[in-house]
């Protein structure tokens, strides 16, 4: 994953886009200081759990730059997101959410809502909005 950053940030160079290139250059900052703070390489997953939490911090000043209606910012708040996310692994729609919810409760016809969010973790981490999914796990298993 590493390496791909390195080799988009050299074509972002390269094109000369700004905005990937600088996104790309956040992204790696944040990856080297979580890895001077644990002192080892980071797993697939804490890569995803970085990219996640700089997807949240886009969007909670996505909506910040819209109610100052800021067209500018916010136009470069989107092309941020959609870099970072291009390197997050395909989520799933509220659809499909709710299909696994709906056939772990099947399955499970004691489960509570904790049970259902611990099996998204363990068996689609990264894969999905983590409040959608309470949403919908609150819903399905009431």
């Amino acid at each position: 994953m590493k390496a791909k950053l390195q080799a988009d940030m050299k074509d972002a160079m390269r094109a000369k886009e700004k905005v990937k290139l600088n996104t790309i250059r956040a992204l790696i900052s944040a990856i080297q200081y979580e890895e001077m703070q644990k002192g080892t390489e980071l797993k697939e997953e804490q890569l995803i759990a970085i990219f996640k939490n700089e997807v949240k911090k886009r969007k909670e000043s996505l909506e910040y730059l819209e109610k100052e209606n800021r067209q500018e910012e916010v136009a470069i708040s989107l092309e941020e997101l959609r870099v970072i996310e291009s390197y997050l692994p395909k989520q799933m729609s509220a659809e499909e959410l709710k299909v696994l919810l709906q056939k772990f409760k099947a399955d499970h016809a004691a489960a509570n809502m904790g049970q259902a969010m611990s099996y998204l973790k363990d068996n689609f981490a990264g894969q999905y909005d983590g409040k959608d999914a309470s949403t919908l796990a609150k819903e399905v298993m009431a």
